[in-house]
């Protein structure tokens, strides 16, 4: 199957989920914006740090997605909250035509004035089945 991960990592910790998601399932990982876009794509997981608003350039990346570059996109994440910032993000890909898995993944990551916490193995290995599963369910 024809796929990528991509993200946008301000602080590190979408970049160390992203790595972890192309390693279990053997894809190519760049970072946003991408030095070669997307193109017929069956999937692409996009990594994000949602502490806030999403970063400019996420969103203006994703308003370059048309099906013809890729069919579904998987959302991934750390934040404080929860699934802030990601509701913008599916709008802006839903309405281009691409699907979107419905469940994203998001771990939690404690984000202050003088930095952001660590990703923990349990992460790592929760997201990789995650990812596992996305792909499982487009089979």
């Amino acid at each position: 199957m024809k796929m990528q991960v991509l993200y946008f990592s301000k602080y590190g910790v979408a970049q160390q989920l992203a790595y972890s998601v192309s390693t279990e399932l053997q894809c190519k990982c760049d970072s946003i914006p991408p030095a070669y876009p997307p193109e017929n794509e069956k999937v692409v997981f996009i990594g994000l740090e949602a502490f806030g608003a999403p970063a400019k350039n996420i969103v203006a990346f994703c308003k370059t997605l048309t099906p013809a570059r890729v069919k579904n996109v998987a959302f991934f994440g750390a934040s404080q909250t929860g699934s802030k910032g990601y509701d913008a993000l599916k709008a802006i890909v839903t309405g281009a035509g691409i699907n979107v898995i419905e469940k994203n993944f998001e771990c939690v990551v404690k984000h202050s004035l003088f930095g952001t916490g660590k990703v923990t193995e349990d992460d790592k290995k929760k997201v990789k089945e995650w990812a596992v599963g996305v792909v499982e369910s487009l089979k």
